[in-house]
């Protein structure tokens, strides 16, 4: 049911998961690259697009979100009469955005005050449905669509997850050590008493 990956499909060991830890990325580089050169000579679009798409896909792999991103939108405009290739690259520019702004180096997603002065994932979020919607409508491939529900319901999901977990560990943690502590004194330990403190030209202040 999995479409093609286009001309590195044996390199990548025909998995786009990075999980899984498939195949050879510098090898599947060279040869995108390769093929990226060959169909800007020929001239032919869908070859030209199958093309952007494989080295997209190497981008995204390796960590490179911003030229991944700048790949998928060049299938769009090449043939934006074909859905089936538009759903693909706006599928993986979904998940190639979400991995910019919004991946952490353990795999979770940030889900901070900080994110949301960088990028405005709501709003995102609501204008990519729409587009891939509309694309998801207009194609016709079944493989092409359980792809791109593959990649826009799971591994664009994969973040959110893993900050769910990672945060359920850290309160868990947090009550075990609670536990091992003991009874507290019902005034409190002395290390966690507010103390005074005189500001200069104030009056003391407790903290």
């Amino acid at each position: 049911m999995y479409p093609s990956l286009p001309n590195i499909a044996d390199a990548l060991g025909h998995s786009v998961i990075y999980e899984e830890h498939k195949g050879n990325f510098a090898h599947a580089r060279e040869v995108a690259e390769a093929e990226l050169i060959n169909a800007q000579r020929s001239g032919d679009p869908g070859s030209l697009a199958d093309a952007l798409l494989a080295r997209g896909l190497v981008h995204l792999l390796q960590g490179e979100a911003s030229q991944a991103i700048h790949c998928f939108e060049e299938v769009q405009q090449i043939i934006p009469s074909d859905p089936n290739s538009c759903l693909r690259a706006i599928s993986y520019s979904n998940l190639a955005t979400y991995w910019r702004y919004n991946l952490f180096p353990d795999g979770s997603g940030a889900n901070a005050a900080e994110l949301e002065v960088r990028w405005n994932g709501q709003a995102y979020a609501e204008s990519q449905d729409s587009q891939r919607e509309t694309a998801f409508r207009q194609a016709n491939e079944s493989n092409v669509k359980f792809e791109s529900f593959f990649v826009h319901q799971f591994l664009s999901n994969l973040q959110s997850s893993r900050s769910f977990v990672q945060a359920s560990r850290h309160r868990s943690t947090s009550r075990r050590r609670r536990g091992r502590g003991g009874r507290s004194s019902p005034r409190g330990s002395r290390a966690s008493r507010p103390r005074c403190v005189a500001l200069p030209g104030d009056t003391p202040s407790t903290v």
